[in-house]
């Protein structure tokens, strides 16, 4: 907004909830709160477990001269707790030691299918084998290939899957911030909320039918967010590699508020002169009260 020409006025009142800063030109006004969330702290399976209960299981499974395939499919969340990672991993490679290296295994945490064989030296392909990965997982599970080094190239993968049969419950974290941010917006003025989404690298597949609209668009029919002009959601940063050089960017995805009390609003560019490719006026999906 700056770079744009437009005038920042900070909020440092302490006194009362209120937004970051007011982005002000000669003939528009709006306020813009901000927030940080945190997706992985939402999902039954957290990033940094998965990598925790990897670190247990990979070294045994190298140490046995084996690569292939393990997916973890658990009852419940997968536990944060030392014990429990390292009971976990010990089921598993327990049943590996006793030379089942192929089946479906029943545990106190769920099932884990277990698909492997002896290590060859064989060097992998890593794009060709994360795509294969990618398109045999299961939409909601956590992926991750490991590979040792042979003459500065990847040899004799194991693969690890693993999900819950619960369900995340990271859109009703999201839709608590945006309730908050609400909150903290006038109403005397049209608000823009900022979702920076921690842990999320790629929107593409969420700009249209997906819950995050759906979840978006419901909250602006049903909540009282006529004074919300749109809410925008920010990817990770992505880095793209060159020769001699590194660009750094964030995917951006902007859902306009069709009720807005504002009508400038409805209109105003908040991110650039021209319509961002991830830019959605909610009023195209919101069914109507005739519709089931």
């Amino acid at each position: 907004f700056f770079l744009k020409g437009c005038e920042i006025i900070w909020h440092e009142d302490d006194s009362k909830e209120h937004s970051e800063f007011l982005v002000r030109e000669p003939e528009f006004e709006f306020n813009v709160e901000c927030k940080r969330i945190s997706v992985d702290i939402s999902r039954k399976i957290r990033r940094r477990d998965f990598y925790r209960l990897a670190e247990r299981l990979i070294p045994a499974i190298e140490n046995q001269n084996y690569s292939g395939q393990i997916d973890i499919v658990l009852h419940d969340r997968l536990p944060s707790s030392d014990k429990d990672l390292n009971d976990l991993s010990a089921k598993i490679i327990e049943r590996i030691k006793d030379g089942n290296l192929k089946g479906d295994h029943q545990t106190d945490f769920g099932s884990v299918k277990i698909d492997l064989a002896k290590a060859d030296g064989y060097v992998v392909d890593f794009y060709k084998h994360s795509q294969n990965l990618y398109q045999r997982k299961s939409h909601n599970a956590h992926g991750a290939i490991f590979a040792k080094s042979k003459n500065l190239q990847p040899v004799d993968p194991v693969e690890i899957t693993i999900m819950s049969e619960k369900s995340d419950d990271v859109l009703e974290r999201i839709q608590d911030r945006l309730r908050e941010a609400k909150n903290q917006l006038e109403d005397s003025k049209p608000g823009l909320i900022c979702c920076y989404l921690e842990g999320i690298y790629d929107l593409t597949e969420l700009a249209q039918n997906s819950g995050l609209q759906i979840m978006t668009s419901l909250l602006f029919s049903k909540d009282n967010l006529n004074h919300v002009a749109a809410v925008s959601y920010s990817s990770e940063n992505i880095i793209n590699r060159f020769s001699n050089t590194e660009t750094y960017f964030n995917q951006g995805l902007i859902y306009r508020n069709p009720y807005c009390k504002f009508e400038k609003a409805k209109d105003y560019k908040y991110w650039s002169t021209i319509p961002s490719e991830f830019e959605y006026r909610l009023s195209d999906i919101i069914p109507s009260e005739t519709t089931s």
